[in-house]
């Protein structure tokens, strides 16, 4: 799995959908300790 990166998911398991594109993007610019807010919904769910 190409630019993967592991992170502490508090009270939620499971994976964040990323198009390669911004996969790359954001191993480009996180660092360890960064903090990470994800939301939103998966497109057609």
């Amino acid at each position: 799995m190409p630019c993967s990166q592991f992170f502490i998911a508090f009270g939620s398991v499971g994976c964040v959908d990323l198009t390669v594109s911004d996969a790359r993007r954001l191993w480009g610019v996180l660092r360890k300790g960064d903090r990470v807010l994800v939301w939103g919904r998966r497109p057609g769910t």
